[in-house]
């Protein structure tokens, strides 16, 4: 049975492993920058390898964030019918984290995403009882939060 608990788990362990492979690229890119025997090239390449890093850790950080954002919401019982930062709600296409903002995961057939609490959708969704009809798109929904 699908609940809240599984999906931001799952969620949290697909980050993770993002950034785990993140760092030991990183690692290995730089090492393998570093054992170029040609100076010059050595000079060129150090400096874009650590542009490109730099770059890339700063999408890292986000999802550092969101990891211990999601963490923060698996710590915290949802036993209430309303939906508040944390809460998972299912839709026949989809499930909505609320209160955070990742790029959309797959699990069980279905899209992952997080709404953050800055969206527009958000506002509308917030406050709302297991039960309530919500509009996504052109499409009216009843709100199905996950235990």
């Amino acid at each position: 049975m699908t609940t809240r608990n599984s999906i931001i788990q799952f969620v949290i362990d697909e980050f993770q492993k993002t950034i785990d492979a993140f760092h030991k690229e990183s690692e290995e890119s730089i090492k393998n920058t570093i054992d170029s025997s040609d100076t010059k090239l050595y000079d060129s390449n150090t400096e874009d390898e650590i542009s490109n890093i730099t770059i890339a850790n700063s999408s890292i950080d986000a999802l550092s964030d969101n990891v211990q954002s999601l963490k923060k919401s698996l710590a915290q019982e949802h036993t209430e019918d309303k939906v508040r930062g944390g809460s998972v709600i299912e839709t026949p296409m989809m499930y909505l984290i609320m209160g955070t903002h990742f790029p959309p995961l797959k699990y069980e057939g279905k899209q992952v995403t997080g709404v953050a609490a800055d969206a527009p959708i958000y506002k509308s969704i917030i406050g709302k009882h297991n039960g309530d009809e919500i509009k996504l798109g052109n499409q009216n929904i009843k709100v199905k939060l996950l235990k």
